[in-house]
């Protein structure tokens, strides 16, 4: 729970992922954000596994209090998150020809800013780096550039937020109920 952006997307050329991975990693860099850089830049590496050989070319950045922002892309070009395929590992996948996926970063606990500092970005790779590029984004930045509404958007998801942990601080777990039913029953309470 908590406002978030998704995002998916193609690199425009393989050539391109060095200069974008070099860009990226400056910014990250200039902010003092977090940052690992994954394989060499090209898309030539993959030979069917992922993680542990890097199979994988991009770069992730984590500004505070968000989670990692992912550009790394498969061999079709697509970005996708390298950490939901760590599963893959001994058993390869082989992804279909335009086979997508859409990432997603929380940044209800990183804050304004940095979900605007973070649409800027994707604007401007954008332009520059991906192709077919789709963003969906909870704060409604993204689509209204209008930093009003996405601070509506935050205080809603802030207010969701807390109404959900004062639902369960005073809400006892009854006798038999699993964990799972338990959190069904405290958002139909918060729903109300």
């Amino acid at each position: 729970m908590g406002l978030s952006f998704h995002y998916s997307g193609k690199i425009i050329d393989e050539h391109l992922i060095k200069e974008l991975v070099g860009e990226v990693a400056d910014i990250a860099d200039s902010l003092h954000w977090d940052r690992v850089i994954f394989g060499n830049g090209s898309l030539e590496q993959f030979n069917g596994k992922f993680i542990n050989d890097e199979k994988f070319s991009g770069i992730s950045i984590t500004p505070p209090e968000c989670e990692p922002v992912f550009l790394c892309f498969m061999k079709n070009g697509n970005l996708f998150n390298p950490i939901s395929y760590q599963f893959y590992e001994e058993e390869p996948v082989q992804f279909p020809i335009g086979f997508t996926t859409t990432l997603s970063v929380k940044t209800q606990y990183a804050g304004i800013e940095i979900h605007k500092i973070l649409i800027k970005l994707f604007r401007h790779l954008g332009k520059k780096y991906l192709l077919d590029l789709k963003i969906m984004d909870e704060g409604n930045y993204w689509e209204t550039d209008d930093e009003e509404v996405l601070n509506r958007q935050f205080r809603k998801y802030d207010g969701l937020v807390e109404s959900f942990a004062r639902a369960l601080d005073c809400t006892a777990i009854q006798k038999g109920e699993t964990i799972e039913e338990y959190i069904i029953r405290v958002a139909g309470r918060v729903k109300k």
